[in-house]
């Protein structure tokens, strides 16, 4: 009997859009009872079809990134946009993504790579912007800089604010 790990439709109780979860297939029987526990199990709660609550921060964050190329000033923007207190994540908070998946030893599709991030995320990118700029005390063209974490091995790195390839945003805000 094959055992792997098959993302199952469920619908959700509170009538939401049906969403992804990673539940455990055994040859072809689906055993969809242990989705609930799985996400829960995985430290993240999906609040609806496109925010999930990071149980340890108190986070919610939006479920998929941007999905294209972006700079850090956009990026920003993007998520201004969606109002009520949505934001970039600073580099603590993205690393805490990282952190939780690593703690239990989740990996997701991220673009071309595998990330340490919760399979509930739908990433297109490893790389995501964080609100941060950098400091003077940290480069010398600091006004030109801004923080960024790879979710593949949770390096934080300097990136030019201007430059879009392969950058995301992933939104994020205080419950």
């Amino acid at each position: 009997m094959s055992r792997a790990i098959h993302p199952v439709m469920a619908i959700l109780e509170n009538g939401d859009p049906p969403m992804q979860y990673p539940c455990v297939v055994i040859g072809c029987l689906a055993l969809t009872l242990s989705c609930t526990s799985a996400v829960a199990a995985s430290g993240w709660t999906a609040l609806g079809h496109d925010v999930l609550l990071q149980n340890k921060t108190g986070l919610q964050w939006t479920r998929s990134d941007n999905g294209r190329d972006i700079n850090w000033s956009d990026a920003g923007a993007y998520c201004t946009k969606r109002g009520d207190g949505w934001r970039l994540p600073s580099i603590d908070e993205l690393r805490s993504v990282y952190a939780t998946a690593v703690e239990t030893k989740e990996m997701a599709p991220c673009g071309d790579a595998v990330c340490a991030a919760p399979a509930l995320l739908q990433l297109t990118s490893a790389w995501h912007w964080s609100g941060m700029a950098v400091t003077q005390e940290q480069s010398y063209d600091f006004q030109q800089l801004a923080w960024g974490l790879t979710l593949v091995n949770g390096r934080q790195t300097m990136a030019l604010r201007f430059a879009a390839s392969a950058s995301r945003a992933l939104c994020v805000k205080n419950t």
